[in-house]
């Protein structure tokens, strides 16, 4: 599969139809939608329905996610050699968990523009198991996160510990059901979270998920403290991050039960079988000077 098919495909699925993608990347519709067909035709999987607009199909779905990836990394990869052909020295790709990137990142940004002013910087943030896989996938040299018990074939730099507590919107329907019924009352309110771990990661050894009615996914941070305030979930939340929420009184810890506290390290990570790039030498040495704790 050549870039140009993936970002022909992807300029169809994000525009919602063929004729906006050819407007969007200047080629008449016939263009567009005979090298969707050549791909369909080489991977031997219809990618996208005929309908209006088109919707992906599940190989379409997976295929999009890959190919949002592949041109990320195509775009970095650009982008740094492009740096050092103007006689800079590339760029630092950096993905973050969003607390973390709160916590940790602006000082650290700070300390390493003293030492490389002119330096090119890529930050992303993701959820943090995500982060495990995009570091690995190459599209970032370095991530800032949570580390996993097992983390074969990566390097890291432990700069704390991180305390994920259980939340529930005071005095909303879910408290006071917890404080009536306790553990039980959970099986009829939804988990709000970034990313569910796989089965049997969290304390409590089953299915995180078997507590809950259901499980929302949410990526933003911000939007997890309003759903968990409003009462409309229970979540799993930073507790530097709702001491720092402007409405602290609001959120109630549920750390009484046995999965409602995870602790774990945290800090830099990237994988040992690669080399380490200048800057990102720089930036793990000035977060060495700087300080470990967010």
């Amino acid at each position: 599969m050549d870039t140009r098919a993936l970002t022909l495909f992807k300029a169809v699925v994000d525009h919602h139809g063929f004729a906006r993608a050819a407007e969007a990347t200047y080629l008449t519709q016939s263009a567009v939608s005979q090298a969707i067909r050549r791909l369909e035709i080489e991977l031997g999987a219809p990618l996208l329905t005929r309908s209006r607009p088109p919707a992906t199909t599940p190989a379409g779905a997976r295929l999009y996610l890959h190919a949002a990836d592949l041109l990320a990394r195509d775009t970095v990869a650009r982008r740094e050699i492009d740096e050092i052909r103007k006689g800079g020295s590339g760029v630092l790709t950096l993905g973050a968990s969003q607390a973390l990137s709160r916590e940790v990142l602006p000082r650290l940004v700070r300390a390493f523009a003293r030492r490389r002013p002119l330096a090119a910087l890529h930050f992303e943030t993701h959820p943090s198991r995500e982060l495990i896989r995009l570091v690995a996938d190459g599209r970032f040299e370095l991530g800032l996160g949570p580390f996993q018990k097992s983390m074969p074939g990566f390097l890291r730099l432990p700069l704390g510990r991180q305390r994920v507590i259980l939340y529930v919107g005071r005095g909303s329907p879910a408290h006071r059901d917890l404080r009536r019924e306790g553990e039980p009352s959970l099986h009829r309110i939804p988990l709000v979270t970034s990313h569910l771990d796989a089965p049997g990661t969290r304390p409590g050894g089953g299915r995180l998920r078997d507590h809950f009615r259901t499980v929302w996914e949410v990526h933003s941070l911000d939007l997890r403290l309003e759903i968990v305030r409003a009462g409309l979930a229970v979540g799993y939340l930073p507790e530097s991050s709702v001491r720092a929420a402007g409405h602290k009184r609001d959120f109630v810890a549920v750390n009484w039960l046995d999965f409602g506290v995870i602790e774990r390290e945290f800090g830099f990570f990237r994988m040992e079988k690669r080399g380490i790039s200048e800057l990102a030498a720089e930036w793990l040495e000035a977060a060495k000077q700087t300080g470990k704790r967010p």
